[in-house]
């Protein structure tokens, strides 16, 4: 009976410190799941893969840290993507505090297809006016971004002197941890552009009537999204890592409750029988 009297005193630290080093492990390792590709998924997929060389993709960074561990790997894959089909980026933020993540995942992505500014992505930064950038969009990206994040003339960019409005870019793939309607009512509703998006787990449902009346063209929800992205695209990311930390977090959690509970069973019963054998 001491063990389990120790095991259900155990300091609560301990487990923290448990999960902690589980997530941080499965950083580094693999365990080769197998992970279900979901229509949504898969259809924003088939549109991406059918582009051309030279075709020119806007990817709208809406999130901030809070929210990064989910749409930060949707943010390196998608960009990988596009560079695996030889496409140029254009990448804008919503919010400042998203700035940072924005550069950092397609600095990343451009590293790993050896992409070079101006030449295959340029990253034009934050825009404080961003719905009305939306819409200017529909008319000339030069009056929604003077310069680029450096400070770069648009005009003196390479891969921006054929580019003017939405009729020059394939699609807007929006990543979002608040909203994307804005982009479905002004860019698709009223310029007719493609759009897609990737949001969190808890918002993906609001958004499956957009993909059912082809509003949205794909979406990727979650975590889950991001690592069926990683799997189409043959790259092994933070978003695979993170689905098999996830996993062998709740594993953890499990056998922790089963323990806690077996525990607990057997200091009732030894409880109840010391009370009989004392006669209360």
């Amino acid at each position: 009976m001491n063990f389990w009297r120790k095991v259900t005193l155990l300091d609560r630290r301990w487990i923290y410190l448990i999960m902690g080093a589980i997530v941080v492990i499965m950083q580094f390792i693999d365990l080769g799941q197998k992970i279900p590709i979901s229509p949504e998924v898969k259809s924003l997929y088939d549109f991406t893969d059918t582009l051309k060389p030279g075709d020119c993709l806007l990817v709208a960074v809406d999130y901030d840290p809070a929210v990064m561990a989910e749409l930060q790997p949707m943010a390196v894959a998608y960009i990988s993507h596009a560079f695996q089909r030889n496409c140029t980026v254009i990448v804008t933020v919503a919010q400042p505090q998203g700035v940072g993540l924005a550069l950092t995942a397609i600095e990343t992505a451009a590293r790993r297809y050896h992409k070079v500014e101006h030449k295959d992505w340029t990253f034009l930064g934050f825009n404080p006016a961003y719905q009305q950038a939306m819409q200017l969009l529909g008319l000339e990206i030069r009056n929604a971004w003077a310069t680029d994040h450096r400070g770069t003339p648009l005009d003196s960019i390479q891969m921006l002197k054929t580019i003017h409005n939405y009729r020059d870019i394939k699609m807007v793939m929006a990543l979002s941890g608040s909203d994307v309607q804005a982009w479905i009512e002004y860019a698709h509703e009223r310029f007719n552009e493609n759009v897609s998006a990737g949001v969190t787990g808890v918002m993906a449902a609001n958004l499956y009537p957009f993909v059912n009346t082809k509003q949205l063209i794909g979406l990727l929800g979650g975590l889950k999204g991001a690592a069926e992205y990683e799997t189409l695209i043959k790259m092994t990311g933070g978003g695979i890592h993170g689905m098999d930390a996830q996993s062998v977090a709740h594993v953890a959690i499990i056998l922790f409750i089963i323990i806690g509970n077996v525990g607990f069973f057997f200091l009732s019963r030894a409880e109840k029988k010391a009370k009989i054998e004392k006669g209360v």
